[in-house]
């Protein structure tokens, strides 16, 4: 089973992407199309296809997410990155964990603190949160910072204190977050 943090689109090398291989129905999983992709998998590697069926990224990085903003994060050899819509890798894989883009920015951990990068790799905001959010559906992120939860902008600031918002201890994904009545 899976939950929208944890469905990547695994990325690899540029030499991994197959070119334009129609597949028939010989993959374990075809996930939904989203923004003209679907995800496979095959032998618990994952890849993508597009809506014709031909395979775009061979299956062959232990995660993949979907495509936001034309860029997917993957995971490969413990690591994640981020590639195309093409199969180029465009930030290598480094990072302990990462989520989608939004607002050209993504939220991605390096040991144990979360920061946002461009869509360069390039560090925008500073590595300094215990867990961040994708600016996702708006120009503001949830961010947690010692059991606080705050909105910040694309530029890092502080917007509001989100006193209205717990994490659910009880729950498996880290991506729970619970609104209080």
């Amino acid at each position: 089973m899976f939950l929208l943090g944890a469905m990547v689109c695994a990325l690899g090398m540029m030499t991994a992407c197959k070119s334009a291989k129609t597949i028939s129905n010989s993959f374990q999983y075809t996930g939904e199309y989203k923004n003209g992709f679907a995800q496979i998998e095959e032998n618990g590697k994952w890849g993508c296809i597009d809506t014709a069926g031909n395979v775009i990224i061979a299956p062959i990085y232990d995660k993949l997410s979907y495509f936001f903003e034309e860029l997917a994060y993957f995971k490969l050899n413990g690591k994640y990155g981020f590639i195309d819509n093409h199969g180029k890798i465009v930030i290598k894989a480094q990072y302990d964990e990462a989520s989608f883009f939004g607002h050209g920015l993504a939220p991605v951990r390096k040991g144990k603190l979360w920061g946002y990068i461009d869509k360069n790799g390039e560090i925008v905001i500073p590595f300094k949160y215990d867990y961040a959010h994708s600016f996702f559906g708006g120009e503001t992120a949830i961010v947690e910072k010692d059991g606080v939860f705050y909105e910040i902008d694309i530029y890092g600031n502080i917007v509001k204190v989100r006193n209205d918002l717990y994490r659910d201890t009880n729950r498996i994904s880290e991506d729970d977050i619970i609104r209080c009545n």
